[in-house]
């Protein structure tokens, strides 16, 4: 509990054999950033306060691996290859379910019982 830093960082070792290394914690920012990604709000008539609404889960998830991959170890023709938004969106799906799943895990909310014992791993 408390804060969750860009260089506090879980290593995940892929089935691939490759290491990706997870921002331990997601912030209060890197949610809101993620909701605001997954929600599309437009005016449906000028002059009035009708809107229309769009959910795009994809877009959740993208920003979510955006914020929280934060390096690797992989290499492609011999040369690292640099963790930006492009090559994020080069995973493959087993890899990308496996981040995401880590995440999760990671950022599994604690119940009530849970929450009273500051002592109890999380």
């Amino acid at each position: 509990m408390g804060f969750a830093w860009d260089d506090d960082l879980v290593e995940l070792v892929c089935p691939d054999g490759g290491r990706v290394w997870l921002k331990a914690k997601m912030s209060q920012g890197d949610e809101d950033a993620a909701k605001g990604a997954m929600f599309k709000i437009s005016r449906l008539e000028v002059g009035t306060n009708i809107f229309q609404g769009e959910f795009d889960i994809v877009a959740y998830q993208r920003e979510i691996l955006k914020r929280m991959v934060k390096k690797w170890d992989y290499t492609h023709n011999g040369k690292d290859v640099p963790v930006t938004p492009e090559n994020i969106m080069h995973l493959d799906i087993e890899t990308v379910e496996l981040i995401m799943a880590e995440v999760n895990r990671l950022n599994a909310r604690r119940t009530p019982d849970e929450g009273r014992d500051f002592t109890t791993a999380s």
